[in-house]
């Protein structure tokens, strides 16, 4: 088997599926919208010979029939588009292995792998700029689910790629999803420009609440940890440069308009904030975050 089908063509979706044209592995990739497939095979050009990602990756608007060309299913789309795309094709997807790589919560706060009516749904997370794993810098992800999947870990693991297992995949979900939320507001530091022994402090109790929210839910102290929690948190992701530019002033709307893309952890910033209160957690930090995105709480109450 040396293909995978990929639900999704944005960055995520185009840096895994040029990982595995270097290593002559085909990808099949969903796009629901025919316009947006040349700006999905232009993404990332400078990384790929054009010969090779012709050769190797695929783009289509008809979703069943990129299911149907392998028995793995790796999901890369928008969290919000997660749940009802995988229930509405629930039928084509039950003898497939599913992957998703897809961070945030579903509807109501609850996690995929309560929503999703499907038995075989496994999770790919971990510190994954998709520049760099697309110009094939060494990346770690984390595979979460019910069973390891050898022949898929030993198909991904190639080049630069490196996958481990764990079967806490309510954990890998939950740090997934808060430290997105999170690293907006460790960018918000950043924007405002607070010392390193301030930033330091932050960011370990920021860790400490991932790991009082996840615990909560079941998820087990050492995954909060791991490449898919703290590993997560190190990077400079999209959610991190909306914090820094939150930092320095934008507003949320001009913010939206130079970044042009997916933000999930100002969507998700309400989905935890719902979640803490509910459960009756302290969690200053979320809290406060809360407050600055949707009710106009000034930085300046941000110690320093």
């Amino acid at each position: 088997m040396k293909s995978l089908s990929i639900l999704g063509a944005g960055k995520l979706a185009n840096a895994l599926a040029i990982n595995f044209a270097k290593n002559k592995v085909t990808s099949f990739l969903w796009e629901y919208s025919e316009d947006n497939i040349p700006a999905a095979k232009a993404m990332f050009s400078e990384c790929i010979d054009s010969d090779a990602r012709d050769k190797y990756i695929h783009y289509s608007t008809d979703i069943k029939d990129v299911i149907s060309k392998s028995p793995y299913i790796i999901v890369a789309l928008p969290s919000e588009f997660v749940v009802k795309t995988l229930n509405d094709f629930k039928i084509e997807l039950k003898q497939k292995e599913v992957i998703i790589g897809s961070k945030g919560l579903g509807e109501g706060g609850n996690l995929f792998s309560d929503l999703i009516s499907l038995d075989n749904v496994s999770f790919l997370y971990g510190p994954s700029i998709a520049s760099e794993m697309a110009r094939g810098d060494l990346t770690g992800l984390v595979l979460s689910g019910k069973k390891p999947l050898p022949e898929f870990i030993n198909l991904l693991q190639r080049g630069n790629l490196r996958i481990s297992y764990t079967n806490d995949y309510i954990g890998c979900q939950l740090s997934a999803t808060m430290k997105n939320v999170l690293l907006i507001y460790l960018g918000i530091l950043e924007g405002i420009k607070v010392s390193e022994n301030t930033y330091a402090y932050y960011f370990v109790h920021a860790l400490e609440e991932l790991v009082v929210v996840g615990e909560v839910l079941g998820g087990r102290r050492e995954t909060f940890y791991s490449l898919s929690g703290l590993g997560d948190m190190m990077l400079n992701s999209r959610n991190k440069k909306f914090g820094i530019y939150f930092g320095e002033g934008l507003s949320v709307k001009e913010i939206f308009e130079k970044m042009q893309y997916e933000v999930e952890g100002y969507r998700n910033t309400k989905v935890m904030y719902d979640f803490i209160q509910k459960h009756n957690l302290e969690c200053p930090i979320l809290r406060q975050l809360y407050a600055i995105l949707f009710e106009g709480l000034s930085l300046d109450s941000i110690h320093r």
